[in-house]
């Protein structure tokens, strides 16, 4: 590489570092699953409780993610953070830091397939800095953990002409690692088989092959230790998850309950939420097409194919792919002079800056969320005012029972950010029952002794001595 663009590159990790760092100390939620899937199940492993999710109890997801969450709360113990902004903010911080990984593997991904250094380093500044992908860099989903080894792994596999079979295999078992963390990305895995089966490309073909398979069977092998024992199990044992989350959302279309949209939404939203950047992409994608490097594309249409026939879409969704998808802006430049080279590229990454620069203005309704409920609400913070006073709530000697009138139990932080041995009721527990003493509600109740309040959420003690005992609390979301 030319020192042009390496420092381009090193500007942009860091500007990405920072900004991804920056979000890691937001309290919003951008949906339920971001601490239900992850945080607050790996709380209930280390500290004995939590809100556990339908897909915990039933078995419609794997222990990989919250394996690792578990893994850094008990890290997070032993170096003195033992409270929910020291933990949470630990796991944030190490998502935000996993997403830098993942731009530089846009970066070498460019480059396995020739982008000049300066159309790579482009492309990955554009990823960098583009501004949702900030957004949910530091967020702990499985879309993120699945995003750096499946860049890192096509990367590695497609940078030599004639790999090795040990650097294949690595390759092969970061992609099927990927899957392991996001089933959807088998879509992408069976795409590389495909692409490497029409070209004839035996020699690597095989030793893919055999990594992918190891790694199937190892997820077969989670499910098989950690889900064989369940009562009203339909399936029980190997890919116990596989099935249970096709059956429901496959075969039976029950994830339609948290809304259905048209096959036109993930386009309609890398504009909104990105417009100048989402530009770009769909002319290095142009670009990549007219000059026949199809591999990029053919996986991401594959995977993208996946989400839109099912009738629930989430922006989200799309995080794993979007590296495949930046680092085809670079692949579209290759072959074109370098100074076009040049000058193309401070465009994108001018785009990438002017995203950055829209950053806190971001809305919900721009990320396709909650676009008939509240479009216009902010996305940074959403409901970070009730995760603040839960905090506050947990540091409560007396608190025995909180109810919560002002969010779902979905949308708050849960066990996480209360960490105390506490019931948490929602909004139609009758009080008169005296399971909580504590209440989070709309600012301005009289009669009620005001503890803390934040942005029209406030914390109030009830006058209830000692809580009765609630045997039949669940400590499950439903």
């Amino acid at each position: 590489m030319r020192w042009t663009p390496r420092i381009a590159l090193s500007l942009a990790l860091l500007v990405g570092l920072i900004a991804r760092a920056w979000g890691a100390f937001d309290d919003g939620i951008y949906w339920p699953d971001e601490i239900y899937q992850s945080l607050e199940v790996a709380h209930a492993q280390v500290y004995g409780y939590g809100l556990i999710p339908w897909e915990f109890v039933d078995g419609a997801r794997n222990w990989s993610l919250p394996a690792v969450v578990t893994a850094l709360l008990e890290v997070s113990k032993l170096v003195g953070l033992d409270t929910p902004l020291g933990y949470v903010r630990l796991v944030k911080l190490v998502f935000a830091f996993l997403g830098v990984l993942t731009t530089l593997g846009v970066f070498r991904l460019a480059r396995a397939f020739s982008a000049p250094p300066w159309a790579a380093a482009a492309s990955a500044a554009m990823y960098a800095l583009a501004a949702p992908v900030i957004y949910f860099a530091p967020r702990a989903m499985s879309e993120n953990a699945g995003a750096a080894p499946l860049v890192w792994g096509l990367a590695l596999l497609f940078e030599d002409p004639a790999p090795k079979p040990r650097k294949i295999l690595w390759a092969g078992s970061l992609v099927g690692l990927a899957v392991l963390f996001r089933l959807q990305l088998a879509a992408v895995a069976l795409g590389l088989v495909g692409v490497l089966f029409i070209g004839r490309r035996w020699s690597v073909l095989k030793p893919l092959v055999l990594a992918l398979c190891a790694w199937a069977l190892l997820y077969g092998g989670l499910d098989a230790l950690t889900w064989h024992q369940l009562p009203s199990a339909k399936y029980g044992g190997w890919f116990h998850s596989v099935l249970v989350y096709v059956q429901f959302n496959v075969v039976e279309g029950r994830g339609a309950h948290w809304g259905t949209s048209a096959w036109t939404y993930y386009f309609r939203f890398l504009f909104t939420s990105m417009p100048t950047v989402t530009v770009g992409l769909a002319l290095g994608l142009a670009a990549t097409l007219w000059r026949r490097s199809w591999v990029l594309p053919l996986l991401t249409v594959l995977f993208l194919a996946v989400h839109l026939a099912t009738p629930h879409k989430e922006f989200r969704f799309l995080v794993p792919i979007l590296p495949l998808l930046f680092a085809s802006v670079g692949v579209g430049m290759t072959g074109l002079a370098d100074g076009l080279v040049a000058r193309l590229s401070v465009l994108g990454v001018a785009a990438g800056v002017w995203s950055t620069l829209q950053l806190t203005s971001l809305t919900m309704g721009e990320l396709g969320a909650y676009l008939e409920q509240r479009p216009q609400a902010p996305a940074w913070g959403d409901f970070a005012n009730v995760n603040r006073l839960l905090v506050t709530a947990g540091q409560r000697p007396d608190l025995c029972g909180i109810r919560i009138d002002v969010a779902d139990l979905a949308w708050t932080g849960g066990a996480t950010y209360l960490h105390k041995r506490a019931p948490l009721y929602r909004r139609n527990v009758p009080p008169q029952l005296g399971y909580f003493n504590y209440l989070l509600a709309a600012k301005g109740l009289s009669g009620l002794e005001l503890i803390s309040e934040d942005q029209g959420v406030a914390l109030y003690r009830l006058p209830i001595a000692t809580c009765a005992t609630d045997a039949s609390y669940p400590w499950k979301l439903f």
